[in-house]
């Protein structure tokens, strides 16, 4: 295994740039998705670390080896691509075995490792079978099989699962989370899809325009988004997001007569100027069973019943309000076209900067005042023989 150091880089087409100023370190046998709508630049950061694309500015370094010059063959990547890419022509064992024989492996050598591998990926009855009469899972488990049997010092795998239908997307994602806790390989995963991300990677880079835009564990990204638009976009649905210029009333902020927040959250408001974006996740909205710190007055225009849940999708305000959804228990009778007041905890409000669109963290707490010293006088009469010797004749009387 290796560990992978990217140091500023980025990738360019001429005048254009599609990957800007990547700095990201994934630890040994770490699993680090890199997440992001389409054109983000995530594919092109997997394609500069696998040697495929050269890198137009920056470094790779794998361990304490500078990878820029590095040809992809000698790189020592094991790599698994959207579209399998297997030899249609090869049987299983063969596309198995192709890499070791390479390498130089021998007969012997390379049938215990296939049969290695396929017993680990439960493969072992389609040794004999040529791709176009596997499965799509099938075939997944074969490139999944063929890029670990190099024990390669770095996976690579490129929206793997996206082939597949949403069943066996969702089966394949755990038998992935399941081999690389058996196989800890350092592995670097690109997706679009944020349930392969945050359920299998030990940390996710939300990327957006070529840019980082948060790089944290999957509850940091969802419970601490770093700016508007990784909130927007983590979560399914996504947090909704409300810029608002805002006043104080009372003991309360409003938010242009629809949305009320607790004046504790002033100071942090208040720091954003005239206006502030607001984020509230849709699981954390419910109807307001009375008067709550944060309320938001809405107009509901439809209802999507789920099974275990409903989905709301209203205005905020009135019927030309900004769209909102609120993810309810599916037993609340909630009626098209009627008006619904949602609350949440304090605690599930997001705010951020309308003009950096930069997350807006509460002041830290002042440090508390260690006790003033007594004066010395009285600390040292304290002490004093006949201070004691007073003490001991109280406790005797």
């Amino acid at each position: 295994m290796a560990a992978i150091r990217l140091h500023n880089v980025g990738k360019a087409y001429g005048q254009q740039e599609v990957v800007r100023s990547v700095n990201v370190t994934i630890a040994e046998g770490e699993l680090l998705a890199f997440l992001g709508p389409s054109g983000c630049g995530k594919t092109s950061t997997l394609r500069m670390i696998a040697g495929l694309d050269e890198v137009t500015t920056g470094e790779v370094w794998f361990d304490h080896r500078l990878m820029n010059d590095v040809a992809a063959g000698r790189r020592n990547v094991g790599m698994v691509f959207q579209n399998y890419a297997l030899y249609p022509h090869m049987t299983v064992f063969d596309n198995l075995a192709i890499g070791l024989r390479w390498r130089g492996a021998g007969r012997a050598d390379a049938r215990r490792q296939v049969e290695a591998i396929a017993e680990l990926l439960d493969l072992g009855s389609l040794l004999a079978r040529r791709p176009k009469e596997l499965s799509g899972g099938e075939r997944q488990r074969v490139a999944l099989g063929r890029a670990l049997i190099k024990q390669p010092a770095v996976s690579l795998m490129d929206e793997p699962l996206s082939n597949l239908d949403a069943v066996l997307r969702e089966r394949m994602r755990m038998e992935l989370a399941r081999l690389h806790q058996r196989l800890p390989v350092t592995t670097v995963y690109v997706t679009h899809d944020q349930a392969e991300a945050l359920t299998l990677a030990d940390r996710v880079a939300v990327m957006q325009g070529g840019d980082v835009r948060q790089v944290g564990t999957p509850l940091e990204i969802y419970n601490r988004p770093a700016d508007s638009f990784v909130a927007g976009f983590v979560g399914s649905p996504g947090m909704n997001l409300f810029t608002r210029s805002w006043t104080v009333d009372g003991d309360s902020i409003l938010l242009e007569g629809a949305l009320r927040l607790p004046r504790e959250l002033l100071d942090q408001v208040g720091s954003s100027g005239p206006t502030v974006t607001v984020g509230l996740r849709p699981e954390h909205l419910a109807p307001a069973a009375g008067d709550a710190p944060v309320e938001l007055r809405c107009h509901v225009e439809t209802v999507e019943h789920l099974g275990s849940h409903q989905q709301v999708h209203a205005r905020l305000g009135d019927p030309t309000g900004p769209r909102l959804i609120a993810r309810i228990d599916a037993r609340m009778v909630v009626s098209r076209g009627a008006g619904l007041v949602l609350t949440a905890p304090t605690e599930a409000v997001h705010l951020f900067h309308p003009a950096t669109t930069q997350r807006i963290e509460p002041a830290p707490a002042a440090p508390v005042a260690p006790p003033l010293p007594r004066p010395r006088a009285a600390a040292d009469a304290s002490r004093s023989p006949a201070a004691g010797l007073a003490r001991s004749q109280g406790r005797s009387a």
